[in-house]
């Protein structure tokens, strides 16, 4: 029984591990991640690929992407799980507009 679960428990690494090969592969062939703050966007750093984060309440400097989407309310880097002015987390509403031109301006630079 034992050897079972163990024979499970390594059959789930070896996915997790191959899901994450091909993530990488993934992100090291694409130019731009466009995230929010996530563990996708560390992955994206470690093969070189630059990232626009859209950071929601998390403080930009913290996460140290290239390119940041610009802030769009006055309390956006609260660093709270759920959001003190019930906005719903208005500080993700970023306009697609503006993260197109985010990224136009960030790729020029990049």
């Amino acid at each position: 029984m034992k050897f079972r679960h163990h024979l499970r428990e390594t059959e789930s690494v070896q996915v997790l591990i191959g899901n994450r090969v091909n993530t990488l592969a993934r992100l090291a062939a694409t130019q731009l991640l466009v995230t929010v703050a996530t563990s996708t966007q560390w992955l994206a750093r470690l093969v070189g690929c630059p990232s626009l984060l859209l950071p929601g309440p998390v403080p930009p400097a913290a996460m140290g992407a290239e390119l940041v989407a610009a802030r769009v309310t006055d309390c956006q880097y609260c660093q709270q799980n759920t959001c003190a002015t019930g906005r719903d987390f208005a500080c993700l509403d970023v306009s697609p507009e503006d993260i197109v031109s985010t990224v136009r301006s960030g790729l020029a630079r990049l």
